[in-house]
């Protein structure tokens, strides 16, 4: 085993950050001897304003929590390194909080060292996880079901999070072996000892096991992750052709794909998976699409994180947006003169004379020409709602809305995004497909006319 010494960090850097004098690193510093390691190797290789430095004092370890802290303020302090500082009471912060403490503590470390590496214009945040720790990582997600990505582990480099990772094929023994032989001063957490958490059960209970099974067991799980990365970076490239061939019909910020098509193909899974893995897809979700959701008449939405949704109806998967599923907005607009909007969507109406307009009507079903005198000075705008009916143009009696969509061949999520005008409960303009009859332009009673434009 090679020896972990300055150079061997430089080539780690080299590899991965050519250039990387020239960067700015905000260093994760917890007291602890894998994250003091790392600022030590940082220091003896990078120019000291290349430097910065973040703690965070969670006060979980009372005078101990405090002495991580002064040992990083120290250690800052004694090679004249800019560093930050941040303490919470995590203990507090949890009690009104459904998640554990240890996401709860992660969600705020990296929040907080994000804003500073925007705030300082640091290219990553630098941290100290080592070949262990990826390791305990792959199985404990394995164990988690967490798909092809979570197998995957940790990244040395994360463009996508600003991350960087440079001691992850590095062993605890050889971050050891540096720590003493430069005589460092480290954090020991006592925590670490008690089998509370998963990772310290893991890493005290299991690993010892799993040692005597095959001494190698963390270099054979980690080459294993290295290799389900590779396949996922080819399926993903693969893929890619596929998600731009035209399956994929993008229309007013929503992506469609017809049921169809997905029953033809030969890997569906590997497609829903690529397609909707940076929204957070579960495997367990996808096996729901393909046993349930693939063969459902019934309308049925799959949440996917806080930004999006899966809706599915008869014939299509629908991505998009959550907060337009089952959003109720009302919208009192005051036309009385001319004017325009830009929330929640964009709109513009003129009010046009009779005796000035040359009766060349805009086909453009986004635009819609109503008789002004017909309308009250102050209409409604929101979306359908059942038992919504009208009189389309051209037509006598009246006609349902839900029919009417059915006729259009709407989807559930365009029936969904379709603003409906009313002046006293009276819809007019169902905007982007059909105005009301009552409401149409009559060349020998129409005083003024009203145009609205919805804009893109």
């Amino acid at each position: 085993m090679e020896s972990l010494t300055a150079d061997k960090f430089k080539s780690i850097l080299d590899r991965w950050l050519p250039g990387y004098l020239e960067k700015r690193f905000l260093l994760a510093v917890s007291g602890g001897v894998d994250s003091m390691v790392l600022l030590e190797l940082m220091r003896q290789v990078l120019p000291h304003d290349r430097i910065y430095v973040a703690h965070v004092n969670y006060g979980l370890r009372g005078k101990d929590s405090d002495l991580d802290e002064k040992l990083v303020r120290n250690t800052a302090s004694q090679h004249h390194l800019f560093a930050l500082f941040k303490k919470v009471d995590l203990k507090k912060m949890a009690e009104n909080n459904q998640k554990g403490i240890q996401e709860l503590a992660r969600e705020i470390r990296y929040q907080w060292f994000e804003e500073i590496r925007q705030h300082h214009q640091c290219d990553f945040i630098v941290t100290g996880h080592h070949f262990q720790d990826n390791a305990e990582t792959i199985l404990l997600n394995l164990l988690r079901g967490s798909g092809l990505k979570g197998i995957m582990g940790m990244q040395i480099l994360d463009q996508q999070r600003r991350l960087f990772r440079p001691l992850l094929q590095v062993r605890k023994q050889e971050i050891l072996a540096f720590a003493e032989r430069n005589k460092l001063e480290w954090r020991e957490d006592k925590s670490n000892q008690e089998n509370y958490y998963q990772r310290n059960f893991l890493r005290n209970q299991i690993a010892p096991l799993l040692e005597k099974i095959n001494p190698k067991w963390q270099e054979h799980v980690n080459q294993t992750a290295m290799v389900a990365g590779e396949y996922f970076s080819f399926t993903h490239e693969v893929f890619q052709y596929v998600l731009t061939d035209g399956k994929i019909m993008k229309k007013d910020g929503m992506e469609i794909v017809d049921k169809a098509l997905i029953r033809e193909m030969n890997h569906p899974a590997l497609f829903f998976y690529h397609w909707l893995n940076p929204y957070g897809i579960r495997w367990d979700q996808i096996q729901y699409l393909l046993e349930k959701g693939m063969y459902s008449t019934e309308t049925r939405n799959l949440t996917l994180n806080n930004k999006k949704q899966l809706v599915i109806d008869r014939k299509h998967f629908i991505l998009t947006e959550s907060q337009t599923l089952n959003e109720k907005i009302f919208l009192q607009l005051d036309i009385r003169a001319s004017g325009e909007i830009s929330k929640p969507f964009k709109l513009r109406w003129e009010i046009i004379d009779i005796k000035e307009f040359d009766f060349n009507f805009d086909k453009d079903p986004r635009v819609a020409y109503i008789d002004y005198g017909k309308l009250e000075k102050s209409i409604l705008i929101r979306h359908w709602q059942p038992g919504d009916s009208f009189i389309p143009l051209g037509m006598k009696g009246r006609k349902k809305l839900s029919d009417f969509f059915i006729d259009q061949k709407l989807n559930e999520e365009e029936k969904k995004n379709t603003w409906i005008f009313l002046s006293e409960n009276n819809i007019f303009w169902v905007a982007g497909y059909r105005i009301d009859q009552r409401f149409r332009v009559n060349p020998l009673q129409t005083q003024r006319i009203i145009k609205f434009y919805l804009l893109e």
